[in-house]
């Protein structure tokens, strides 16, 4: 009797051994594929990055070599909820500032996965949501928001990834992604 208990216990103790490799490697199989949407997130990042760097620093810039910073669009007055071109089709809004992509709305990137080249059949997609895009003045040290008008921009943009079944994001929460842009 005493041999089949311990027979028992040892078959117990070892499929919960079992149990606790198999949870780990689901753990780290779902660490390892937020790890792969945090990268592809901050591709998305920084491709919307370059679209907004690739604008005027300022509306009110007119282009001459004598700028002060009394020339620059107030932060209160940065225009929001634009529909800027560079992240959706129609209908869009020409957006040719930084300051104009200030709390632009909520915009969808995709990216086919495998590359669509390599596989033409393949419809697989990821899709990544700009949630939000913030325009701030910054001071010198481009760490501090300032309460007036400098030649340094800080841009954040927060990213989500859009699950393709419906359910929950792969990202527990979104990626910020900042980058301070100054005018020449």
């Amino acid at each position: 009797m005493k041999q089949t208990l311990f027979a028992l216990l040892a078959l117990l103790v070892a499929t919960l051994l079992s149990f606790n490799q198999k949870q780990a490697t689901v753990r780290n199989q779902v660490q390892v594929v937020r790890g792969e949407m945090e990268q592809m997130a901050l591709g998305v990042a920084a491709e919307a990055m370059g679209a907004i760097r690739t604008q005027d620093f300022d509306s009110n810039l007119n282009g001459t070599d004598d700028v002060s910073t009394e020339d620059l669009t107030p932060e209160s007055e940065f225009p929001t909820g634009n529909r800027c071109e560079a992240f959706f089709s129609s209908p869009s809004t020409e957006c040719d500032a930084i300051e104009e992509f200030h709390q632009m709305g909520p915009a969808t990137v995709s990216f086919k996965f495998p590359d669509p080249d390599d596989f033409p059949d393949s419809s697989d997609r990821f899709e990544f949501e700009i949630k939000s895009v913030e325009v701030e003045y910054v001071d010198g040290n481009f760490s501090n928001e300032t309460s007036g008008e400098t030649f340094h921009k800080r841009v954040t943009l927060e990213i989500q990834d859009i699950p393709s079944d419906g359910g929950d994001p792969r990202l527990t929460s979104p990626i910020e992604y900042s980058e301070v842009v100054s005018y020449p």
